[in-house]
Parts: structure tokens; C-alpha cells; sequence
């Protein structure tokens, strides 16, 4: 199917869904009743968060025009700020000419801790810790062995001290959550080394928790374009070009700069990960612990080599396609499907295009006609009608 809808942000919600309907994107009138309908009742809130008053609706807008990995693809966003779609549409059209964006998942890992006090020496305790590390990676995969069959698990375990704290260490354990994003999962594995395996160690147990900081290895984007190809009306391609790279630059030298340069890649990213009811919170602290390992501190680089304009993304995604809130919601399914994906790394690769789609809609405007004018006359929908 075809990602290029012309005219789609011309037309009415009802237009938008026919359109949708015609070119194959649904395929029943089960499926547009979902879109339409897709606010949920009480019994299904209920079943969510405790002492349910409400819900808060955000709309959906849909990224067309993207080829990601060679394959056409409609994107949903949630978000109630309307430029962000409108520049992350631009950027698909832009792009897709000349490849559009090529994306790979990273290396999916997630970590538990336990905290021990009055710990013997770090060479009694990692001698200890390797020395059960076999009996407890098959007991903890034979707990959660649908998570194992389906190539995911408990991988490995290991000791170390707090050099801030005298007596006092951790054991970390290492995990491949599957397709899920894993953190009930590991939870639940940190757990059973607590009560099972620690007694038998020469300190004293005090709890165990999941980390969000990133274990493996962080999904990649990245697109080239001729700098011909980025002319804004007066503005030649090859300068507009020259400046997203030296605002790249900038934002890797100014921590000012740089803050406002990551919001501008997160503004698509969450939307889209929003979208399927993915934990923003711990997909944000995962993306910032790891930038605070990198030398650049950027989501997205811009430079320029061969007359082209290359932009790259790097950054784990944590955040999974079973469960947590995601699978029971009614349109999850439909997104997938437009999204292309099946399985937790399609979703990686997914929000890391849409990420580098909106820094390069972000810079492209902030390098020729300014952020302002754009974004307000967007913002002034809102008051009208």
C-alpha cells in the first residue's frame, strides 16, 4: 500500500477515514467504527489506574508520505500539538525520494538490581554470586519460560561494590525481555534471586528493583539527501544544508542549545510512542541515562559529506508490543499494522524514523524561515470554530 495521501490534512476527519478505507489502510467497517469510536467507556477504564474520574483524549494524527526500510508505512501520533505532524509529514515527502529512512533495532536488554549490606569482601561475593549464577539463570528462565521460548530470558548475573558505601553492593542481573518492555518481568527475576539466592550469600539482603538505565545496544536511523533537494524559497539547498549541520554542531557545544534540540526529536517520538501506550517515563530516563554516556549528548547528528546531507539517530527504545497497557487498547492493533510492525524491534526502528523525521522538519525551518511564523499560525486552529 501507498503512504501518499494527497491532500490528506485538507480533508474532514470522515473524508480522512474513506480515504483510509480506499487505498486498503482499513479493511472493514469494523475497523473504522474502532477509529471513530475509539474513546473508552468506564468498564474499561476501571480496569486501568485506581479511583477513575475521567480520561484525557489526545488526537491522533497520522504520518504519511514515509518509506522506512523500503516499505511504506502510516505512523500514528498522539499529541496535541498540531506542528509536529505537519513537519514529520514534510520530512517523509522529503526524504522519500532518495530512500527514505533506513532503521535497525538495537540490542534489546534490561537490568534488575538487589542491594545487599554488610557484604563481605567483592572477592567473596562475586565468587559466590558465579558460583550459583547456572542454577539460577535455568530456575528463573523456567519461571517466565514463555519469555525464554520466545527468545528472550535471564542472561547472566554479577557482583559489585559501591565504592560510596563501605559493606555495601549489588547484584545485577542481566535480561532480554522478549517483546515486551520488560520491566514486570525483571521485576519479578529480581525478586526471586531476593528470596531464594541471596539468603545463601554472605550479606544481608535489603530489596531489588528493575533499572531503566539501558543494557544494550541503542536503535540507529539514518537518511541521506542531495543538498539540492532542501531549497526553501530564496534559500539554496547547499546553504540550507550547511546551516542544519552547523546547528547540529551548535546544539552538541551549547547544553542550552542542546536541550531545546533533543525536545524537538522527542516531540514526534513520544507522540508515537503515545500512540501504542508505551511508559513515556521510562523510556525518556532510558534515553537520558544513555546520552549521558555519549560524548555529544545529541539524539540526532546532521553534518554534510559529498553534497548530501546525512542524518543519523542513536538511542535505546525502551518499550515493548505485549504487555503493559498497550495490547489492551482497541486501536493497537490498527497502528501496527500501519506501522509495520509485528514484533518489539520493528517498533524500535519505527520511532527512531519518526525521531530523525522530526529533528530534520526542526532544523530545516529553524535554518530558513524561523520556528515562530509556522508554529502559530498551526497553534491559531485551535481557536477557531
Amino acid at each position: 500500500m501507498d503512504s501518499r495521501l494527497p491532500d490528506f490534512h485538507r480533508a474532514t476527519l470522515d473524508e480522512r477515514l474513506t480515504r483510509l478505507q480506499e487505498a486498503g489502510w482499513i479493511a472493514n467497517l469494523e475497523e473504522r467504527s474502532i477509529l471513530q469510536n475509539s474513546l473508552a467507556g468506564q468498564s474499561f477504564l476501571e480496569g486501568f489506574v485506581e479511583n477513575v474520574t475521567g480520561a484525557i483524549a489526545l488526537p491522533v494524527g497520522l504520518v504519511t508520505n514515509l518509506v522506512l526500510n523500503g516499505t511504506d508505512r502510516l505512523v500514528p501520533l498522539a499529541t496535541e500539538e498540531p506542528s509536529i505532524v505537519a513537519a514529520c509529514c514534510k520530512s517523509a515527502l522529503l526524504v522519500r525520494d532518495f530512500g527514505g529512512v533506513t532503521a535497525q533495532a538495537g540490542e534489546r536488554r534490561i537490568g534488575g538490581q538487589v542491594l545487599l549490606e554488610k557484604a563481605a569482601s567483592l572477592r567473596t561475593l562475586r565468587r559466590e554470586v558465579a558460583g550459583m549464577e547456572a542454577e539460577f539463570l535455568e530456575a528463573a528462565n523456567n519461571r517466565h519460560m514463555r519469555i525464554a521460548a520466545a527468545g528472550g530470558g535471564t542472561l547472566r548475573i554479577g557482583y559489585r561494590a559501591l565504592g560510596n558505601l563501605d559493606g555495601v553492593g549489588v547484584v545485577d542481573i542481566t535480561c532480554h525481555p522478549g517483546d515486551a518492555m520488560g520491566a514486570n518481568f525483571v521485576d519479578d527475576v529480581a525478586q526471586f534471586f531476593l528470596e531464594t539466592y541471596a539468603p545463601r550469600l554472605s550479606a544481608r539482603a535489603v530489596t531489588a528493583i528493575v533499572t531503566n538505565h539501558p543494557l544494550g545496544k541503542p536503535a540507529k536511523a539514518s537518511v541521506k539527501i542531495p543538498t539540492p533537494a532542501l531549497a526553501w524559497e530564496e534559500t539554496e539547498g547547499r546553504e540550507v544544508a550547511r546551516r542544519i549541520a552547523l546547528l547540529s554542531d551548535w546544539a552538541m557545544g551549547d547544553a542550552l542549545r542542546r536541550a531545546t534540540h533533543n525536545k524537538g526529536i522527542l516531540n514526534g517520538l513520544l507522540a508515537f510512542l503515545q500512540a501504542s501506550a508505551q511508559d513515556l517515563r521510562g523510556a525518556v530516563v532510558a534515553m537520558n541515562s544513555y546520552l549521558e554516556s555519549t560524548s555529544h549528548g545529541l539524539l540526532a547528528r546532521w553534518t554534510v559529506a559529498d553534497d548530501h546531507l546525512v542524518g543519523t539517530f542513536e538511542a535505546p527504545i525502551h518499550a515493548g508490543t505485549v504487555g503493559g497497557t498497550g495490547p489492551h487498547l482497541p486501536t493497537t492493533a490498527l497502528y501496527y499494522r500501519w506501522s509495520g510492525i509485528s514484533q518489539a524491534t520493528d517498533l524500535e526502528e519505527v520511532a527512531g524514523a519518526i525521531g530523525l523525521l522530526q529533528s530534520l522538519g526542526a532544523l530545516r525551518v529553524l535554518a530558513t524561515s524561523g520556528i515562530q511564523a509556522g508554529h502559530m499560525k498551526l497553534h491559531g486552529r485551535k481557536n477557531r470554530g
